[in-house]
């Protein structure tokens, strides 16, 4: 009996002792009863003080945001690295690689605005004014009558006047030829307007002729007188109410002729109270200001 008795305590000693093991090692398992077992890993896998622990040293001093910027947003962290090497130097005056578009647009503004400005060779053409000439006064004229000669046509007397020949001192009765007159306004200018007063043997077409030598002349452009009945003045005038003001023109000479080439009174020549001639130098100016 006692033999008996001793192999069942032996039995259940036994039984028991294995419960205890089984239950040991499964509190070990990290796969059992749901635990994922992450404390114990960590426990296992952290580094020693002073260890640079490879791969897991790195994620240590990565801050938590730095690292998810790393993962969720890669072309990030290669933006980053490009911009180390891809700055420019600021005193070239160039934006930095990959900086925001604003600031690329306002280096090229920059850029424009510290740009020559274009004058245009070699004046600026906004002090080209026109002003009132002053010819010399030698003036030259095809033919004279009496007392009335060239150089009053510009002696700022609208009682004295300059007139022609007449169809009467034609001998035989020829043809009275074109006449003219001619000023000299001292060096090569700019002309723009012509201002002529004329008499009633005024000229019903005429040209406005430029030249640099007096011998070869360039036609400006043609007139004519069409100012009331008389196509003139008879009598003398007392202003330059009754002119024919002729503007806009473009030319470049020294002296300017008024060639008549048909008469307003065939019986008559040509007879001008007063002239003025604008215009500004070439030196300064562009041609025809």
């Amino acid at each position: 009996m006692r033999r008996v008795l001793g192999l069942v305590s032996a039995a259940l000693l036994a039984g028991l002792c294995q419960c205890t093991l089984l239950f040991d090692l499964s509190a070990l398992d990290p796969t059992r009863d749901g635990d994922s077992g992450d404390d114990d890993v960590a426990e296992l896998t952290t580094p020693a003080p002073g260890d640079d622990g490879g791969i897991d040293a790195f994620v240590d001093e990565t801050t938590d945001d730095e690292a998810e910027a790393a993962v969720t947003y890669p072309e990030s962290s290669l933006d980053a690295a490009d911009s180390s090497t891809s700055d420019v130097d600021a005193s070239d005056g160039a934006p930095e690689v990959g900086g925001p578009p604003e600031a690329s647009r306002d280096a090229a503004a920059d850029v424009a605005r510290d740009a020559p400005i274009d004058t245009g060779p070699p004046f600026d053409a906004a002090a080209c004014a026109s002003v009132l000439l002053s010819p010399s006064a030698t003036v030259v004229a095809s033919s004279t009558r009496t007392t009335n000669y060239a150089n009053q046509a510009i002696d700022k007397q609208f009682t004295t006047r300059w007139e022609s020949t007449q169809q009467v001192d034609e001998p035989n009765g020829t043809t009275l030829p074109p006449q003219w007159i001619y000023l000299d306004l001292g060096a090569r200018v700019s002309i723009t307007r012509v201002r002529i007063d004329w008499q009633a043997a005024c000229a019903q077409a005429y040209q406005l002729q430029v030249s640099d030598d007096a011998s070869t002349w360039v036609t400006l452009t043609n007139g004519a007188v069409i100012n009331g009945a008389s196509n003139g003045s008879l009598a003398a005038p007392t202003d330059w109410s009754t002119d024919v003001d002729t503007t806009g023109l473009s030319g470049v000479g020294r002296y300017l002729r008024v060639y008549g080439t048909q008469r307003c009174l065939p019986m008559y020549g040509y007879s001008i109270w007063e002239m003025q001639v604008y215009g500004h130098g070439v030196s300064t100016c562009t041609v025809g200001m």
